[in-house]
């Protein structure tokens, strides 16, 4: 009996590691062509094919797997002209924004962003540019609802020039969205170390 109880204990706290382990979800989405578009009226990228994701788990799942679209409203800081370059980066509002990922094998989410969307350029090494579109969002994964906090995404594309506005193929992207660990599993690792703590002493005392 002794063996069995030492055994539960094992396995409970091996059940509810991960739960604490997993407490930054994040989810990466690899998405390839559509197109990508920034003017004083708003910013989107619409049709790109999502080829790819990675779970939290580092879990990757491969092939045709759905769309990405994403929209955000006016410009409301930074230059497009001047490429949104670094500390001059651009600002979007988040009134009527989307964010849409359908994924056939994997993960799908459906929200909007409830901060403003920022775009930040960086000219690398070789000459060519990377924009980065990041913002808190609000929504939901595969029908569950992310926590009040929200979660946040960083949306990287790259290109072979600057980008100063207007409509541009896009050849490709990875979207790293982040998902709060849901308050039940926090309460459901909780407890299972009190569940492990209470056969633990009467482990001692036995």
């Amino acid at each position: 009996m002794k063996c069995s109880k030492s055994a539960v204990i094992v396995a409970l706290v091996v059940l509810a590691f991960p739960v604490a382990a997993l407490a930054d979800n994040t989810i990466t989405w690899v998405n390839a062509g559509g197109t990508f578009s920034a003017s004083s009226t708003g910013l989107s990228i619409t049709g790109s094919t999502v080829v790819g994701v990675t779970l939290p788990n580092g879990m990757p799942i491969t092939g045709t797997l759905g769309t990405l679209n994403l929209t955000a409203g006016a410009l409301t800081g930074g230059s497009l002209t001047t490429g949104c370059i670094g500390s001059g980066a651009c600002t979007f509002l988040a009134t009527g924004s989307s964010f849409t990922i359908s994924d056939t094998k994997g993960p799908s989410f459906t929200g909007t962003f409830t901060s403003p969307i920022t775009l930040t350029g960086t000219k690398t090494a070789n000459g060519t540019y990377t924009y980065t579109i990041s913002g808190a969002l609000l929504g939901s994964v595969n029908g569950h609802p992310l926590m009040s906090s929200g979660g946040s995404t960083q949306l990287t594309i790259t290109m072979s020039h600057l980008f100063t506005g207007g409509t541009v193929p896009l050849a490709g992207g990875t979207s790293n969205v982040t998902v709060p660990e849901p308050g039940t599993l926090g309460l459901l690792g909780t407890g299972l170390f009190g569940l492990a703590g209470v056969l633990r002493r009467r482990l001692v005392h036995s």
